[in-house]
């Protein structure tokens, strides 16, 4: 027999506004297997170009939603090419609830094989277009904050409930009811959280000075939640996973 109070507390934890049932948590956090691994890193030796890289995380984004900054928070939703006002998308959001309230991860995917920086180690052509990107965001973000998050809510809304999908690949892991509630008392309607990824290039073929400033890159945007991330470094982090699950 468990005492009242006991029962009571494993209630709590176990609240409806944070339900880890079975298949959320293993759709959220099923770590690449063998094959996962294998496929990417044969897309890479064969340097295939960025939108086949879209696509294998289209078809697994949970390996995305174990390397994105808010990992270790639940998991909402995951849209693809969602857009920011009327000019911009990104490759993928993903949505995330947690006790340091809600998010929206916007990533964009380029090649591995893409250069990171020229000889005088400025941002090379591809980086410097995926950064304006991210700056095109953030601004027209910081400028519509409501208006952004409200749509970009609306869209998972109307997306399928997991283990379906829509045509492109978006989908939500909680039913309505739960989903706005959840995000409601997260805060997610009054201040929520955006974060911005690029993944490009291979940390392998970086040399000890761009390294470094891949580095000084990564640590200068750090007050806007902003990461530049190479596919090793994505790779590990999607074996490693989240490294705060509650």
């Amino acid at each position: 027999m468990i005492d009242n109070d006991i029962e009571k507390i494993i209630k709590e934890i176990f609240d409806p506004m944070m339900d880890y049932n079975s298949d959320h948590f293993g759709t959220s956090y099923l770590p690449p297997n063998f094959d996962d691994i294998k496929e990417i890193a044969e897309l890479i030796s064969k340097n295939e170009n960025e939108e086949t890289f879209q696509k294998f995380f289209n078809t697994k984004p949970n390996l995305l939603f174990r390397t994105t900054p808010a990992s270790g928070d639940t998991v909402a939703g995951f849209l693809v090419k969602p857009p920011i006002g009327n000019f911009h998308k990104a490759d993928f959001a993903v949505f995330t609830i947690g006790q340091g309230g809600c998010g929206i991860t916007l990533i964009e995917i380029e090649r591995p094989s893409d250069n990171l920086f020229t000889q005088k180690l400025t941002p090379s052509a591809k980086l410097q277009t995926a950064l304006g990107q991210v700056d095109d965001w953030s601004q027209w973000i910081n400028k519509n904050k409501s208006t952004f998050t409200n749509t970009s809510l609306e869209l998972l809304q109307n997306a399928p409930l997991h283990p379906k999908k829509s045509a492109n690949g978006s989908f939500k892991l909680f039913p309505n009811k739960n989903l706005k509630a959840m995000w409601t008392g997260f805060g997610g309607d009054e201040d929520c959280n955006f974060r911005y990824m690029v993944i490009i290039g291979r940390w392998s073929q970086l040399s000890d000075i761009e390294r470094k400033r891949l580095l000084f890159y990564n640590k200068k945007n750090q007050p806007i939640f902003f990461q530049i991330k190479t596919y090793e470094q994505l790779i590990r982090n999607m074996i490693d996973g989240p490294s705060i699950i509650w």
